[in-house]
């Protein structure tokens, strides 16, 4: 019927523009649009039925391999009986199971996938690997054994749980290679591997500027010293105007490590190395090695989840008579983390990451990127946040700090430095907790950074009447700037300054 249409289509369409078809043989050789269909290229090779028989053997499971992920109808693999794998094709084709291997969720519990096997090209492998690992899917792997080797063959080799060599270099008729008098073994191959992959963790390829070989007009990374196709030997240009001197090294990284022990010994910094560690143990533990530089989003939400042992709120649910209500109680409702204490974890976890170079949002397509920033993060983040208001949940307010409850903590303090029981450094403590109650309560400046004012940085006013503070460092001080503000006595007696 469609057939038919189309036809009855055409002919009118000829009738309305006054027009005449006629048909006309044109070979294949000399008809343009055929061209694209009849090319031939050695990426559709396969193995050769003896190598393909011994991968199913050592590799295949007790019924052999079930599916090939990366195929065409021309040259997928066989199995036991000698009929096609079910397999995935970069296009539609009759016999495809599904287009596009990258499109596939290989997670769901399809028989056939049960021993995938995968022959991809060179350029593929990274994006292969990456990919079986995001599904947690365990894959016989062929592989070229090139020199140089490529970033993700540390990847494979670590994580194989199994493996062998196929061919040797130079080998003949390892592989079969189409043409069109059918397929032709391949005159020498640069060596041919199989893998058994197990558990892969994610390795980011980070991106570099490229420049082209001299030799084969190969892409490069702009900073390489000898192709990686055709072994040319880049030369490198020495500047003969140069003075060399020496130079103190032992000095220079002296002060480095001085920079560094700095750095570390900051609040700030203190404050982000404990989750990292936390961070680091955890993902010690998960399975498949996963480290800072290879974690994921997901990895990140099962931390934030594990966390919740530590919790403090209780999230009640819609049943439980303490709904609404502040306080841990004797019911079966989970305690958990506040969203506010979830949020702040987010954000040292973003900040861990940017200190080891992983900026901006997550990139799931390559697995670049801050993971913390990842939008799945962000919906757990909103999730939780949903959850503890719907169960009445908000976070406690401070009590505000009058001048009334000054002059209380004062005559605490008081009382405790008139006893003869003290030592000299309790004595010195409760003084200097005193002081800095009550410059807090005067000063309006930040407690924090209040705690870090020296000495040198106090003055006091002619008549004794106040001091004047000179602060030039604190959480919004970087700059260079300084904040000058005097706190004069109060005429009450109880919150006066002592010396």
């Amino acid at each position: 019927m469609s057939l038919n249409r189309a036809i009855k289509k055409l002919f009118f369409t000829t009738s309305k523009l006054n027009m005449t078809l006629h048909l006309t043989y044109i070979t294949s050789k000399e008809n343009e649009a055929d061209v694209p269909s009849r090319c031939l290229t050695t990426l559709d090779c396969k193995l050769h039925p003896k190598l393909w028989q011994r991968v199913q053997q050592e590799f295949g499971g007790p019924k052999g391999h079930t599916c090939d992920l990366m195929a065409l109808d021309s040259n997928a693999m066989t199995d036991q009986d000698g009929s096609l794998l079910p397999h995935f094709t970069p296009h539609p084709s009759p016999q495809s199971c599904g287009v596009n291997f990258f499109a596939q969720d290989l997670s769901s519990g399809t028989p056939f996938l049960e021993y995938p096997y995968v022959f991809p090209p060179l350029s593929l492998m990274g994006p292969v690997l990456r990919f079986l690992r995001s599904h947690g899917r365990s894959c016989s792997v062929i592989a070229f054994d090139v020199y140089p080797k490529r970033y993700w063959w540390p990847l494979l080799q670590s994580c194989a749980s199994k493996s062998c060599r196929l061919a040797v270099k130079g080998e003949a008729g390892a592989l079969l290679l189409p043409s069109k008098q059918g397929w032709i073994p391949h005159p020498g191959i640069p060596g041919l591997l199989v893998y058994d992959t197990r558990d892969l963790p994610v390795v980011a390829k980070l991106f570099t500027p490229s420049v082209r070989c001299p030799n084969c007009s190969f892409t490069n990374d702009s900073d390489f010293r000898f192709c990686q196709r055709c072994g040319y030997k880049r030369k490198i240009l020495q500047n003969k105007s140069s003075m060399p001197f020496d130079v103190d090294v032992n000095a220079i990284d002296d002060r480095l490590r001085q920079l560094a022990l700095f750095d570390q010994a900051t609040c700030y910094s203190k404050q982000k190395a404990s989750p990292q560690r936390e961070l680091e143990n955890f993902l010690s533990s998960l399975p498949g090695s996963i480290t800072v530089s290879t974690v994921t989003p997901r990895d990140i939400c099962r931390f934030l989840v594990h966390k919740d042992k530590n919790g403090k709120t209780q999230v009640h649910g819609n049943g439980c008579p303490h709904l609404g209500k502040r306080g841990t109680f004797d019911c079966a409702c989970a305690l958990r983390l506040s969203y506010k204490t979830v949020d702040s974890y987010i954000g040292k976890l973003r900040a861990i990451f940017h200190a080891i170079g992983s900026d901006g949002e997550w990139d799931r397509r390559l697995g670049l990127r801050n993971p913390a920033a990842d939008k799945s993060v962000k919906d757990y983040l909103r999730l939780v946040t949903a959850e503890q208001l719907q169960a009445r949940v908000t976070p406690k307010q401070a009590f505000p700090f009058f001048v009334d409850k000054l002059a209380q903590l004062s005559d605490y303090i008081d009382r405790n430095l008139q006893s003869p029981n003290i030592t000299p450094t309790q004595r010195f403590i409760l003084a200097r907790d005193q002081a800095y109650f009550k410059a807090v309560c005067f000063s309006g400046d930040r407690p924090g950074d209040i705690g870090l004012v020296k000495v040198p940085e106090i003055l006091r006013f002619p008549n004794d009447d106040g001091f004047l503070f000179n602060h030039e460092w604190g959480k919004t001080l970087r700059d260079g700037d300084d904040n000058v503000f005097g706190i004069k006595r109060n005429p009450q007696r109880s919150v006066l300054f002592r010396e």
